[in-house]
């Protein structure tokens, strides 16, 4: 579409009393540009002799109801992306299981641990990149492309993440308080790493620019929403941990098949909301 077209479609959803929040949800996650979007919403508000709409960073249940309807528009393809995490999680949680009952050091599979925090580790850094990615072009239908280009991100996003998170931890041994404010500066370096061509420094220097003037705004969004979706997730594996019971299906494989399932679902929403939020507060500073 060109930028006519844009100004039309974002016309034709304000006619069907869509909000502006959801049209531009729709176009980002079909990768438009955020300050293309900005000028097509601002461009109709002229057109109707309106005043300019400001972009606002959006409430916590706005940014989770946004996440929720971007996993169900495309649920298939973060279905399988939560399944592919939910493979080396269920090794993990398995073998976790294992060793305390002392089932692996008396068979001498004392291995399996390390290998399956390796492996889970792994697939973490394969899959984050893989799912920003995917956002911020709209394709969400391919998973063997969007791992495939998740995998070329791989470098850029743990060296990235690990420098500031290694910043963050020493902010934390100094004292709680700097390691808090630093985690919330530097919370977008890992997206940033993958979405942005920028250096380290830069990508430092623009995750705080981001926050900056609304680090309180970011961290309440940052601690509910993370909150609520772990609640979310605590309740339905209990839920269905509950059902398991009652069916008379125990035993450590089929807790650590729940764990794991469950698990990558929670870990898939928590990228979406991650990203979203991320979207959010760098829409509102253009």
């Amino acid at each position: 579409m060109e930028n006519d077209t844009l100004t039309n479609y974002v016309a034709t959803e304000r006619a069907r009393m869509v909000a502006d929040d959801a049209i531009r949800a729709e176009l980002l996650t079909k990768g438009w540009d955020s300050a293309e979007i900005k000028v097509a919403l601002g461009t109709h508000d002229s057109a109707e002799g309106n005043t300019t709409r400001t972009a606002v960073l959006p409430g916590v249940f706005s940014l989770i109801k946004e996440t929720c309807g971007t996993f169900m528009r495309s649920y298939v393809f973060f279905s399988i992306l939560s399944l592919v995490i939910a493979i080396p999680l269920f090794l993990l949680t398995y073998a976790s299981s294992a060793a305390k009952s002392m089932s692996m050091a008396a068979t001498k599979e004392v291995w399996i641990l390390p290998l399956s925090i390796f492996l889970y580790i792994g697939m973490i850094l394969l899959v984050t990149p893989s799912v920003f990615l995917s956002l911020k072009s709209g394709e969400l239908t391919d998973v063997a492309l969007a791992l495939k280009k998740g995998a070329s991100r791989i470098g850029r996003y743990f060296g990235f993440s690990l420098v500031s998170g290694l910043i963050m931890l020493l902010g934390f041994v100094l004292l709680i308080i700097p390691g808090v404010i630093l985690s919330v500066w530097y919370t977008f370096v890992g997206i940033i790493a993958v979405l942005e061509n920028d250096t380290l420094g830069e990508a430092l220097a623009k995750s705080k620019a981001y926050v900056k003037g609304r680090w309180w705004g970011i961290f309440w969004r940052m601690l509910c929403g993370f909150i609520l979706i772990y609640l979310t997730y605590i309740f339905v594996t209990f839920i269905i941990g509950m059902l398991l019971g009652i069916l008379h299906v125990r035993g450590e494989l089929a807790t650590a098949l729940v764990g794991g399932i469950m698990g990558g679902f929670y870990m898939s929403i928590m990228f979406i909301y991650h990203y979203t939020l991320y979207t959010r507060t760098k829409e509102s500073c253009t």
